[in-house]
């Protein structure tokens, strides 16, 4: 029976994957690096467990060997993704995660040919960050072939897992990030923002001021249609965005550690994570717009539940379609390997709709 790991599966989105996976009666294996938690969770969900961090590179190989896709929910991913992809290289191993990091995408991006020399697959954003907007990308990349500017939103986002969090944290340190000319490129955080109506599943239509964000798909959806200039939009609460513009001035700072820390620590004081079992939100919205130099355009918006119940649903999806044999050797992105139909497979999402402003 094929072997699936959940590494990292006591964090908070860890176990919402763990919950619904373990309905579907496969062979899961819980993994990290807390006995502890993972030895309660085990016992929760009667499953077996594997301890074991990511520092010891052949340590991690002899705990993939038996297992045929790994999904990976520790993050920050820039600490842990390519120490796993590293070790499923040599284990055979296909490799899932749930990140939105932009720099992950990126670094993960190069293990391609490795990857199909391999025959397995690497798949990192397989939730929220970025299935739905990774479609919404490729469809319309579909509907314009020539496109030359793609624009993504999303509202609906609201208290965030400790994970999330962190990783949130980390990127300050960067900065933000969007594409042109087919170039990655930073930019300060939130530079930029726009007005952007949005519509909720009975079609009520919602105005939200909206800032440029390094969101996962100025790496993937490039990666997925081609398309060379790409920029995501998100609403913030005001005392949040001024707190992200403020951190330009002082990223330095921010490749201290301790100031690391600190900033994580003040962020979690003011907006405390999603606790287990917790659920914000009714629900995501997300919309997108392509254009090129003829002046034309076509935009799409489309549904989704909370962001972390989509994120479950939409990996389990992906790993019962990989069980089923359908994916492809190298780095993938959703769309990329299933279509834009993927989005469609996923409970409590809706239709495509086209719409004009």
């Amino acid at each position: 029976m094929e072997h699936i790991l959940i590494y990292g599966a006591y964090g908070y989105t860890g176990q919402l994957i763990t919950e619904l996976v373990s309905e579907q009666s496969l062979a899961i294996i819980l993994g990290g690096r807390n006995q502890e938690k993972l030895k309660k969770m085990a016992g929760e969900f009667d499953l077996e467990f594997r301890v074991f961090n990511l520092d010891i590179h052949d340590e991690v190989v002899d705990q993939l060997k038996d297992i045929q896709i790994v999904v990976n929910c520790a993050g920050p991913f820039s600490w842990t993704a390519e120490k796993m992809v590293e070790a499923c290289l040599e284990s055979g191993t296909d490799y899932l995660d749930i990140t939105g990091e932009v720099d992950v995408f990126e670094s993960l991006q190069s293990y391609d040919q490795q990857a199909k020399a391999k025959g397995i697959m690497i798949m990192p954003g397989t939730g929220f960050d970025v299935v739905p907007t990774d479609c919404v990308a490729n469809y319309l990349a579909e509907k314009l072939p020539d496109a030359d500017r793609l624009e993504l939103a999303f509202h609906g986002m609201g208290k965030t897992s400790r994970g999330t969090t962190k990783s949130q944290v980390e990127r300050l340190k960067v900065g933000g990030a969007i594409r042109e000319k087919g170039i990655l490129k930073v930019v300060p955080i939130l530079s930029k923002s726009k007005e952007m109506i949005f519509t909720t599943p009975d079609g009520k239509e919602i105005t939200k001021k909206t800032y440029l964000i390094p969101w996962g798909d100025v790496s993937t959806a490039y990666f997925s249609t081609g398309i060379p200039n790409i920029e995501v939009y998100q609403p913030f609460p005001k005392s949040m965005a001024r707190m992200a513009k403020f951190t330009h001035y002082i990223r330095w700072l921010l490749k201290l550690r301790f100031y690391e820390k600190f900033m994580t620590w003040m962020q979690l004081k003011m907006y405390p994570p999603l606790k287990t079992g917790e659920i914000y939100g009714e629900g995501m919205m997300v919309r997108g717009t392509v254009s090129n130099d003829r002046g034309e355009t076509v935009s799409v918006r489309l549904n989704t539940e909370d962001g972390y119940l989509f994120t479950a649903r939409s990996t389990v999806t992906i790993l019962k379609k990989m069980l089923s044999g359908e994916k492809k050797p190298g780095y993938q992105t959703p769309s990329s390997c299933f279509g834009y139909n993927l989005i469609l497979e996923i409970a409590n999402t809706s239709e495509f709709i086209e719409f004009s402003e």
